[in-house]
């Protein structure tokens, strides 16, 4: 596992390393509060990287399933499984334990976790709202669909506050929710026009928006 620091825009330095047993296949990595989470083939590591010319492995999760497309938000990381997802406790970083497990979802290409929901996109076409305010008892909530239909949803990131969800969605360019008032059924307030939206990033007010030829952005 690898720590690189970007010293200017056109090269990266390996500024730390934690070897990790050979043949460890390592699928998604998250950041958040001196902490690093990867998913493995093996299971959820977290490691202290506080010092990062020292990253060390302070806790690990253990799994039969295959994982990957990992998100952390507060006490509650989610990565996909084989068939379905599973949310960790991860309020204890040393010592993991499972908060869900779900094993009847195909199709699983994204998870995210913010404000206590948890948004599953399906294929490219839609996502499931899940109220994760009890871990132990996600609740469907709602979905969020693709407009136009024939458009392929990419990845979905939130507003600040968590109150707008903006989703990249190809030809569809990028799609603007509301999610505060009813975060079952999030209602569409805008769109951008784009020229075929992969990838979208919102960060201080600004939305960072990956295109087919393109880089931009978006004051919101």
């Amino acid at each position: 596992y690898n720590i690189c620091g970007i010293n200017d825009s056109m090269s990266l330095e390996l500024i730390g390393r934690m070897d990790i047993p050979e043949g460890t296949h390592t699928t998604e990595s998250v950041c958040a509060d001196g902490i690093a989470y990867f998913t493995s083939c093996n299971g959820l590591h977290i490691v202290d990287i506080s010092d990062r010319t020292n990253p060390a492995q302070m806790g690990f999760f253990q799994s039969a399933n295959y994982q990957s497309h990992l998100d952390v938000d507060n006490r509650v990381a989610g990565f996909r499984t084989n068939h379905g997802f599973q949310l960790i406790d991860v309020s204890d970083p040393e010592n993991p334990d499972l908060f869900y497990e779900c094993d009847t979802i195909d199709g699983i290409r994204e998870i995210d976790i913010d404000h206590e929901m948890l948004y599953i996109r399906i294929w490219n076409s839609w996502y499931r709202l899940f109220d994760i305010s009890d871990p132990t008892q996600p609740q469907l909530l709602g979905r969020i669909v693709s407009r136009p239909f024939d458009a392929e949803m990419h990845n979905l990131s939130f507003s600040d506050d968590g109150s707008f969800g903006f989703v990249a969605n190809g030809i569809g360019g990028i799609r603007v929710f509301e999610l505060a008032s009813n975060p079952g059924w999030p209602q569409e307030t805008g769109f951008y026009e784009t020229d075929d939206a992969w990838a979208v990033q919102f960060r201080d007010g600004f939305a960072y928006v990956a295109d087919n030829s393109n880089f931009s952005v978006y004051d919101c």
